[in-house]
């Protein structure tokens, strides 16, 4: 990949960057190996956190003491009903496991056939961190499945719709073809107020 290619070059060549003198670089000497697939992979952005808000984020150090055994449980109950591999790896790091089995054999394909629509609800009181860092952590945690958000803006913001409701059904559909996909619903309690 080029962005591969980039980290070769910025590791074999790192004088390019400090100057902004033209250098007479021998590019034979540059060697792409598997390392720089994996520091390239490391800086990619996925494509759906790359279109809109971004409604996922690690728990903040300064929250983990406080936050840390509410993530776990409701990543065990998470896990229960839509293991998807990034969420089992996050898992056994929270519970402290730290081995690197693999994920690849996930039983997500085959626990998860087409009338089994897993919901998961994370409520609590306002001002309780639910929605600005429990439930961000927990899309964290389940980074490589698409997030589809309702809220007020990306609905308003949609110049397809005519409407809210013409606009949350949109997303639904959407959601639908992208299957298994997480339908994100922050503040529901305000979307209609």
């Amino acid at each position: 990949s080029a962005d591969a290619a980039l980290t070769a070059l910025r590791r074999s060549f790192p004088e390019v960057y400090a100057t902004d003198d033209k250098l007479d670089l021998d590019v034979t000497d540059v060697e792409v190996s598997e390392s720089d697939f994996f520091a390239a992979l490391k800086k990619l952005t996925p494509a759906a956190h790359r279109a809109a808000s971004v409604h996922s984020r690690a728990l903040p150090s300064a929250f983990q003491t406080a936050f840390a055994p509410q993530l776990l449980q409701i990543a065990r109950r998470l896990a229960s009903v839509f293991p998807v591999p990034s969420l089992l790896r996050h898992l056994r790091l929270l519970q402290g496991d730290e081995s690197h089995r693999s994920t690849d054999a996930s039983p997500f394909e085959n626990r998860l056939d087409l009338f089994v629509r897993p919901a998961f609800v994370i409520a609590g009181e306002r001002g309780s961190g639910e929605t600005s860092l429990i439930a961000p952590a927990v899309l964290h945690i389940l980074e490589e499945v698409p997030v589809f958000s309702v809220d007020v803006q990306s609905m308003l913001m949609n110049p397809i719709s005519k409407s809210m409701e013409e606009s949350m059904a949109q997303m639904f559909q959407e959601a639908r073809a992208h299957a298994p996909s997480i339908v994100y619903l922050p503040h529901l309690d305000r979307i209609w107020k």
